[in-house]
């Protein structure tokens, strides 16, 4: 295996990588953001004392948040 076929498999190995990287924060986008119609609001109860309030929707991680 020559050098050039060595950096170019590098190559592709590093940006399926990346690419598989920001595919994963896609997905957990997709399945933690919660969207409220119109007229409701969203409350997240965090580690914070006051609970925050969301109008359009926001991103609810179960393990950290409670949505309400």
């Amino acid at each position: 295996m020559s050098l050039d076929a060595f950096t170019d498999s590098m190559l592709f190995w590093g940006i399926l990588i990346v690419f598989l990287f920001f595919l994963g924060l896609a997905a957990l986008f997709k399945a933690f953001y919660y969207k409220v119609a119109q007229g409701t609001a969203l409350i997240v109860n965090d580690m914070s004392s006051t609970p925050k309030v969301h109008f359009t929707g926001a991103l609810v991680y179960p393990i950290i948040h409670k949505k309400n």
